[in-house]
């Protein structure tokens, strides 16, 4: 229950391309619907933030209370 189920490097790539996905998505539906380019920019850079944010805090939890984590090389080598 504690290898990790998909590489640290894979899942940093899919939260940036989910994350930018979302900014992208809630910055189009702001100019939509407003018309204002500041305020779009500026609440799809934070919901990127804030994704990455909720992404980081949980790496630091699980850090704080299962220790640090395995990588892969670690269980190529246990086998």
């Amino acid at each position: 229950m504690n290898t990790p189920w998909i590489s640290q490097q894979k899942g940093k790539k899919t939260i940036l391309v989910l994350s930018l996905a979302f900014g992208l998505w809630v910055g189009y539906q702001i100019i939509s619907q407003s018309g204002e380019w500041g305020l779009g920019i500026l609440y799809g850079l934070g919901g990127v933030a804030s994704v990455w944010a909720v992404y980081l805090f949980m790496n630091w939890f699980h850090r704080l209370t299962r220790g640090t984590p395995r990588t892969d090389q670690d269980n190529e080598k246990k086998g």
